[in-house]
């Protein structure tokens, strides 16, 4: 049975998602429209005979409801059941795009599915929770396992933090606190701050841990001028002292645990001369849009791109699940996260010797408010 896009029977765990979901999804109507066209599925199963409705046991009464609140779940290919294929997506398999089946008809109770492999249901997932060893953490971090080849050859090709608009305002407060002296970037990745900094006459040195990132640095203009120690965040030493650090776009959370992010801030302190600045830009946890209960947050739904965060709110974890269509085929790429307020960060640079002087809303000194989605925030050595 083919329409626009071929019809499957919804999986039994699909199906209780759905129901499970309701509620959220009529909540957060706001944030997950996008991931299905609900009209155009409406029509389409419109459409269908009552045999056909029947056959996918959706009674004619209710299609308005199931269209906008879920969608029928597409197969990859006829002889591989829909199961299968979602079940084979969440285990980091490519996924072949089906014949005239449209991205935009995945609902977000599939996406959701998606993130699960049923090969490690019952077992909790070794790259998220609480690890005493800061070693261990920082290993994983941001290496070449999680920050590979694929990520970095990509990575720049984000609009939202690559465009002019988004690194001039960056550039420019850094520099103004920087004051002449020099610069460190904990985690630099491919140079997207650390280059345009330098072109202003600041004198910047980086720490990484993913040699993919780097090579993709050292392949920009003046990218091999940048001095880079491969390592971690957490306990590479330079050996040299710094008026400004900084680590930007919510790198600090890729450290999942509180003992990490503070050893994080320690070293950033101790790269710091009697004075100096540590700068760290984050978002602030948008735990009031999630509603009781829930764990799933959407935050992009494009053609060929699906995100949601997956929160842990007991531990003070999170997960950022991406699903691409890339070549004809889905890749799905996962990073776990750790979240933490403004006054948990405060408190962790009072343990390291810092002491708060700015909060801002985003780079530009925007007010920090109530409703702010980020800080960036400057902390100051204390002299003596």
């Amino acid at each position: 049975m083919t329409l626009e896009f071929q019809i499957a029977e919804i999986p039994e765990r699909l199906a209780r998602g759905l129901l499970t979901k309701l509620p959220a999804l009529r909540f957060g109507a706001s944030v997950v429209v996008g991931w299905w066209q609900r009209s155009e599925t409406e029509h389409a199963l419109h459409r269908l005979s009552d045999r056909d409705l029947a056959d996918i046991g959706i009674a004619r009464r209710d299609i308005r409801e199931f269209a906008w609140t879920g969608t029928v779940a597409a197969s990859e290919r006829r002889n591989r059941s829909p199961a299968a294929a979602m079940d084979a997506l969440a285990c980091g398999e490519s996924m072949p795009r089906a014949d005239g089946w449209k991205p935009s008809l995945i609902p977000f109770a599939t996406a959701h599915e998606l993130m699960r492999c049923p090969r490690s249901r019952g077992q909790r997932d070794s790259a998220v929770g609480l690890e005493t060893s800061v070693t261990r953490e920082a290993d994983r971090m941001h290496d070449d396992r999680l920050f590979d080849e694929k990520i970095a050859a990509t990575y720049d090709d984000d609009k939202g933090i690559s465009a002019p608009e988004v690194i001039e305002p960056a550039v420019d407060l850094l520099a103004e606190l920087a004051g002449g002296g020099r610069a460190l970037e904990f985690a630099i990745g491919t140079g997207r701050i650390a280059l345009p900094l330098a072109r202003k006459g600041v004198q910047v040195e980086g720490i990484e841990l993913s040699r993919p990132m780097v090579s993709r640095l050292r392949a920009k203009e003046g990218g091999a001028e940048i001095s880079v120690a491969i390592g971690d965040m957490v306990t590479t030493d330079v050996a040299r002292r710094f008026s400004l650090v900084y680590l930007v776009f919510n790198t600090i959370n890729n450290l999942t645990s509180q003992d990490a992010q503070l050893a994080c801030f320690r070293n950033a302190a101790a790269h710091l001369e009697p004075g100096g600045h540590f700068l760290i830009e984050v978002g602030v946890p948008p735990l009031q849009r999630l509603p009781v209960g829930e764990t799933i947050l959407a935050f992009d739904h494009g053609e060929t791109h699906w995100g949601v965060d997956e929160y842990d709110v007991v531990n003070q974890n999170f997960s950022s699940h991406h699903i691409w269509l890339r070549d004809g085929s889905y890749e799905r790429f996962s990073v776990p996260f750790r979240y933490a307020w403004p006054a948990e960060f405060d408190l962790m640079a009072r343990l390291a010797g810092l002491r708060l002087k700015e909060r801002w809303g985003g780079w530009k000194k925007e007010l920090f408010t109530q409703v702010s989605d980020k800080h960036v925030s400057v902390w100051q050595k204390v002299e003596g």
